[in-house]
């Protein structure tokens, strides 16, 4: 490795979760340049709708990555695209990109999609990450929160013949990420719209940026989620994948809605249906009342 460039995601959306989620994106960071200290080059960009460079690439003392880290506060848009190009820029070739994201990209670089999960928005990342394979250049993500879209991130690293983690599973950039077990699996779940209850479920950036996205399920796959907060939506048709939140059908915020929706409600607790929010549908490439599979996981020890 000539050099590594971190590419690091500050947006408003890496403000949620607990822990939060850019907590446990310097976590990564932290851990990634660990053994990098003192030799190898290391330069640090960070992003919102604009990339900021922190650092130049130089050799480096943790406690200096560390105190510009620990100085960080989630802001503003994710232009995941304008990060990752001027990373590549700074990696040369020879050098490496680690990115340190949930994915949840909502501008291109012209700013003409401006929505998370819109596919145009990937389609753009995979092609920068095309080029930069061409360049030699290495792309490594770790997709952070329980709401990541990790297809787009695992793309990233596809195309640039990078290595691929959860926050959860990373251990360094050397070592292969711990493994999943896969503890449940539901198949054929039928997708309705999450409702309006849930601020998830309005499509303005304000509202989406500043929570963890959820999929409403029935209370016993909630349960079985709180012992191990990881889980995936799959879209069977295509393969297309993201990370879930669960939320059960029973949560007191979904009181109006069991009484209005009584049957799709019903469904939910056979576990038939699931609600997601407009992002996931868009995401995932969901048509109507299409199906997803739904997989909770935990970590093998």
């Amino acid at each position: 490795m000539r050099n590594l460039v971190v590419c690091l995601d500050v947006s408003e959306s890496m403000g949620c979760g607990t822990p939060q989620k850019l907590k446990l994106a310097v976590d990564v960071v932290v851990e990634a340049i660990k053994p990098l200290e003192g030799v190898t080059p290391v330069g640090l960009i960070i992003f919102d709708s604009e990339p900021e460079v922190l650092l130049e690439p130089k050799v480096v003392k943790l406690s200096e990555v560390r105190e510009l880290l620990e100085k960080l506060k989630p802001r503003g848009v994710s232009r995941l695209a304008a990060g990752l190009e001027k990373s590549i820029s700074l990696a040369l070739k020879g050098g490496e990109v680690l990115v340190v994201s949930d994915g949840r990209a909502n501008l291109t670089l012209d700013r003409s999609v401006s929505f998370e999960g819109k596919l145009e928005i990937e389609q753009e990342l995979a092609k920068i990450a095309r080029n930069a394979a061409e360049q030699h250049v290495k792309i490594h993500s770790v997709a952070v929160g329980e709401d990541a879209f990790v297809n787009t991130l695992k793309t990233l690293s596809e195309e640039s013949n990078g290595l691929f983690s959860l926050a959860e599973t990373f251990q360094g950039l050397n070592v292969n990420p711990k493994r999943l077990h896969t503890i449940t699996t539901v198949e054929n779940l039928t997708v309705y719209p999450a409702p309006a209850e849930l601020p998830q479920a309005q499509p303005t950036w304000t509202r989406e940026s500043q929570l963890i996205h959820v999929a409403v399920a029935s209370d016993t796959l909630y349960e079985k989620y709180r012992e191990n907060p990881i889980a995936f939506l799959r879209n069977p048709r295509n393969g297309r994948e993201a990370r879930v939140a669960i939320l059960t059908v029973e949560d007191p915020i979904l009181n109006a809605y069991r009484k209005r929706m009584v049957k799709i409600v019903q469904s939910i607790r056979e576990e038939k249906a699931i609600l997601l929010d407009r992002s996931y549908r868009d995401f995932l490439l969901l048509e109507s009342k299409e199906t997803v599979e739904l997989r909770l996981c935990k970590v093998e020890k």
